[in-house]
């Protein structure tokens, strides 16, 4: 049996979610697992939009360049980088690096989980505008059949998101 790593939710995250700074503990974690494994970074770099949290963002960045600068990440550096020009987030950094606790056995299996996590937020978010745009359609009083075709095509996609959902649970 694979083991269950536990990635916590914080209060934090639906907060910061609410001002448009994303999911913390996702940017945190993908941190985390980047000082832990450079080569990270390959995978993590097709979420980069992830990073909305100006602070994590930044940190991001900085290890993102000094790993395609030196082909590898010294943390030493990136470190000194930070602290040289954005003080708050080197803290923030040394704050991930100490309170952040994945083993490096498990890297894969968190990195999985939190991209699940990424597409099951996307799963979610499309299948709250596909309902936006079938109540626009139904709403509509004089429906021609392209738009019943149009709210047809809505429905089966609807479905289709429903059952990748049911999948994740």
């Amino acid at each position: 049996a694979i083991p269950k790593v536990r990635v916590q939710e914080s209060d934090s995250k639906n907060v910061s979610e609410a001002y448009g700074q994303g999911n913390i503990t996702l940017q945190k974690n993908f941190i985390r697992l980047i000082s832990i494994d450079p080569g990270y970074i390959s995978e993590i770099r097709q979420y980069r939009s992830e990073f909305r949290h100006p602070v994590y963002s930044r940190i991001y960045s900085v290890m993102e360049n000094i790993y395609d600068e030196d082909s590898d990440l010294d943390m030493r550096k990136v470190d000194d980088t930070l602290s040289a020009d954005y003080p708050h987030e080197a803290a923030a950094l040394r704050d991930i690096l100490d309170n952040v606790a994945i083993d490096p056995e498990n890297g894969d299996m968190v990195l999985a989980q939190n991209i699940a996590s990424i597409k099951k937020d996307n799963l979610k978010k499309k299948k709250k505008e596909l309902e936006r745009q079938i109540m626009q359609q139904e709403g509509s009083p004089n429906r021609s059949k392209e738009d019943d075709a149009l709210l047809d095509a809505l429905y089966v996609e609807l479905m289709q998101i429903e059952i990748e959902l049911q999948k994740t649970r």
